[in-house]
């Protein structure tokens, strides 16, 4: 599995198409301190299904981060834009390492099962996915 993070600033917004491409899954990441970083999800989505240019099914998961600071964003407003689209719905911290586990589990067992359905051949019980992530700590507090 490969995982690309594009920050989701606008200046990458031209790469972006290339990660997309053939992508299997896609977590889209919003600050919930941030009311301009929820209303460009929108946005990252349909780029999403705009430039994958294969016909399968890309799984995806939005995911509501720094619910360790002062919320502009309720976790309503996230659940209702995720049910919008159909996808399921995550809040975390990285900085505490809250919610990490369960988002990424979630994204890789839908990959997983989406490419056994396309014949590709992936078992799901080879992966090890509770430990695939946060075993290290990093210096400036961010778990990830």
């Amino acid at each position: 599995m490969k995982i690309w993070d594009t920050a989701g600033q606008e200046r990458y917004k031209a790469l972006t198409k290339n990660y997309f491409r053939n992508s299997d899954g896609v977590i889209i990441i919003y600050d919930v301190s941030n009311d301009y970083s929820f209303e460009k999800v929108h946005d990252w989505i349909e780029s999403i299904f705009e430039y994958n240019d294969s016909e399968k099914d890309i799984k995806l998961v939005l995911v509501g981060n720094k619910i360790d600071i002062q919320k502009r964003i309720s976790t309503e407003q996230g659940e209702n834009l995720a049910k919008m689209y159909g996808i399921p719905f995550f809040e975390s911290s990285a900085k505490k390492n809250i919610g990490i586990n369960d988002f990424m589990q979630k994204i890789i067992e839908d990959v997983v099962s989406n490419l056994n359905y396309y014949k590709k051949g992936v078992n799901l019980s080879n992966i090890n996915n509770k430990n695939y992530i946060n075993n290290n700590s990093f210096d400036d507090g961010c778990n990830c």
